[in-house]
């Protein structure tokens, strides 16, 4: 009977919240309607969720947890953060994939980071938690549905201005917010720009690197397709905006580390630029990376970036062939 008339209410609380989660705080009378909560670990260190109820997709969940990490550092006086997400509270275990990040945020003079992307989300199914007497939660599948559930979590470390020298790079908040706020105030209802839009947007660092404008030069190279298909002149080339955009997402932290740890170790102050030529082929990577020019007269840091281009993968869905970029001018200098 107790078992029924908890799965009664349970199912009520559903009827109830028949839409995607909306930006609130998670507590015992919305249990079922998800939401956000934190954990303060230290002053600046706070562990932070966000749990989905059956109707929110996982880029709504990602959307309001990561406004709500920036909310939270303005509420407690920062500017700047740095999300580690898939973290857990301290002492408490984690298998949750940490796949959306960039790392590291702290670095050392000479560390090139590699960057990986993706969200920090789990899903959980077809479970539902209800609070029992004497406290604690009770577990219950409800009878005939399936529920998928979404949750994102990790710990933001929390930083004024100017960021201070040991942390590489981080992302304001209050750009965060600007970038999220429509879509959080109309929950959903209007589009949200991509997680690469509003980490790119909102990024600080020591240095400041300028790329291309897009759009810019590329020709089709065909010299890597012959004999030429019969569809050769249906394949797309890469159109520069894409190759921009895919450079950035992947080198912009990397190039970072490498001009600081040139400043630092060399104690130089000044900045410069280079141009390099490169093909992008069919397949995303970048080939044939050659330098065409630089004001800098550090050959090792220029060789440096030229090879570390060759390890650059772009993505794209479309049918694509090898594309020609004949100057790409990467301009390095300090804050």
């Amino acid at each position: 009977m107790k078992l029924s008339v908890r799965v009664l209410i349970l199912s009520l609380l559903l009827a109830l919240c028949s839409c995607a989660t909306p930006y609130q705080k998670q507590g015992i009378l919305n249990l079922a309607g998800g939401g956000f909560g934190e954990k303060a670990i230290t002053d600046h260190k706070y562990w932070v969720y966000f749990n989905g109820n059956g109707y929110a997709q996982k880029e709504h969940v990602l959307n309001l947890w990561l406004y709500r990490c920036a909310e939270l550092t303005l509420e407690k006086g920062f500017q700047y953060l740095v999300i580690h997400p898939g973290e857990k509270p301290p002492a408490q275990s984690s298998s949750i994939d940490s796949q959306w990040r960039w790392t590291p945020a702290v670095a050392t003079p000479g560390e090139a980071p590699a960057i990986r992307r993706d969200a920090a989300l789990h899903g959980a199914a077809p479970v539902t938690a209800m609070p029992v007497r004497g406290g604690g939660y009770s577990y219950y599948y409800v009878p005939g549905t399936t529920i998928q559930t979404w949750n994102a979590s990790g710990t933001v470390d929390m930083y004024q201005a100017p960021l201070p020298d040991d942390v590489l790079w981080a992302m304001d908040a209050r750009r965060v917010i600007a970038s999220l706020q429509a879509y959080k105030d109309s929950n959903g209802a209007q589009p949200a720009p991509s997680m690469s839009d509003v980490a790119l947007g909102a990024f600080v660092a020591h240095e400041q690197i300028d790329f291309p404008v897009a759009p810019f030069p590329t020709f089709r190279n065909v010299a890597h397709m012959q004999p030429q298909p019969p569809s050769f002149d249906s394949l797309t080339a890469w159109d520069s905006a894409d190759i921009l955009t895919g450079i950035r997402e992947r080198a912009l932290i990397t190039l970072h580390a490498m001009f600081r740890a040139r400043r630092t170790i060399e104690n130089l102050s000044n900045g410069g630029s280079i141009t390099l030529s490169f093909t992008v082929d069919q397949f995303g990577w970048v080939t044939d990376c050659r330098i065409v020019s630089s004001s800098f007269s550090d050959a090792a840091f220029v060789e440096a970036v030229r090879r570390y281009f060759e390890k650059i993968k772009i993505d794209s869905s479309q049918t694509i062939i090898d594309t020609d970029v004949p100057n790409f001018t990467l301009t390095f200098a300090p804050t």
